[in-house]
């Protein structure tokens, strides 16, 4: 591999863009425990926060690994890729989902049932494989969909030269996992919701970078209005379903093909129509230099903040509940507390890590 791939300028607008998109996965995660909802909005706003959140990732692991690991000249290129991401992902995932299995799954009460041949699928981060032959549990099932994309990387970026390469690579691998989908029932379906937004990050990041991070001015108006037309027939047509549901996008299939279809091409496009609206914002928030330091801290601790964020405010709402507090004061506690907490916890946890990590290479 070339190893100036390793040492590229660190792009501080890809922090910014992490930071905030983190930010919209904690609101997602806040207005399932919230008790108090004036708007009654709570259905439409979980389903833009979760979609773009979760969206701007995928566009960013394509991103960020299209910006550093580009040549897979060799196998040991290969294996060396999936050793630095295995690294990365697992020892904060494992943690985080044996803290989940012992409080919410071993305890007598627990609403979830997830028998000893899934905690083991998930804790090999075969869920995303599985599919429906496994149960939800909590978010995990990110770690397996983004572990697909992972797997699909060096084949997008040893067979493909240019952008029509990449692009009919990617269709070709999509149509194979779509058949493992159609003839096996395997592999989870939100796979394909977020595949080709993972795929657009790697293609703008290969060929388009420039454009995407310094001329994003010059098409955010279009994009703004595309993409509020496209919001305006998604909420007329399917706010009634969240993209965190794996049967997300295949339950419209039961008004048609062409209605799964449809609603498939309207949700990766306002992901990619979203994109530069975030860029762009993220770079204003940047502009704002005593935001900056914030700003990395959260985007440093990212990948443990969604990890462990959902269990803290699991946590908090139940001793706020058995304590009987004040829907308003406990709403208010879950934010300002439940944030804090996260973000702290994930920030001191991430750097455990990473030191630790750090001590067994050099060994």
């Amino acid at each position: 591999m070339n190893k100036n791939t390793h040492t590229r300028k660190r792009l501080i607008e890809l922090d910014g863009v992490r930071a905030i998109a983190i930010l919209m996965i904690i609101g997602s995660h806040l207005i399932y425990y919230l008790h108090l909802n004036p708007a009654g909005s709570e259905n439409v706003l979980d389903t833009y926060l979760v979609l773009f959140g979760l969206g701007a990732f995928f566009f960013l692991s394509g991103f960020v690994l299209a910006y550093n690991h580009r040549e897979f000249n060799a196998w040991s290129d290969v294996a060396r890729f999936f050793k630095k991401r295995l690294f990365r992902i697992y020892p904060l995932y494992l943690v985080a989902l044996a803290i989940a299995v012992c409080a919410f799954v071993l305890v007598p009460a627990s609403h979830f049932s997830l028998s000893a041949t899934g905690v083991v699928i998930y804790a090999l981060g075969l869920q995303g494989l599985a599919g429906q032959y496994v149960p939800d549990f909590y978010m995990f099932w990110f770690v397996g969909v983004i572990l697909l994309c992972y797997v699909t990387y060096p084949l997008l970026m040893r067979y493909a030269r240019n952008p029509p390469q990449l692009l009919l690579t990617s269709v070709a691998i999509f149509a194979l996992f779509l058949a493992m989908r159609l003839l096996f029932g395997i592999v989870d379906t939100r796979f394909f919701l977020y595949y080709f937004v993972f795929v657009s990050g790697v293609i703008m990041s290969t060929f388009c970078a420039e454009r995407l991070l310094h001329q994003r001015k010059s098409f955010v108006g279009a994009a703004v209005a595309l993409l509020s037309v496209l919001i305006f027939v998604h909420v007329a047509l399917y706010s009634h379903q969240l993209p965190s549901d794996q049967n997300y996008v295949f339950a419209a299939g039961q008004f048609g093909l062409y209605a799964g279809i449809t609603l498939f091409l309207v949700l990766t496009a306002m992901m990619l129509l979203f994109m530069p609206l975030l860029f762009d914002f993220a770079g204003r928030m940047i502009s704002l230099r005593k935001l900056v330091p914030w700003l990395m801290l959260v985007s440093y601790s990212s990948y443990a903040i969604f990890l462990f964020n959902p269990l803290i405010l699991a946590a908090l709402s139940a001793i706020l509940t058995q304590a009987h507090t004040f829907q308003l004061i406990r709403d208010a506690l879950l934010i300002i507390v439940g944030v804090l907490a996260s973000c702290v916890f994930a920030y001191a946890f991430q750097q455990v890590t990473d030191r630790t990590l750090q001590k067994m290479a050099f060994q």
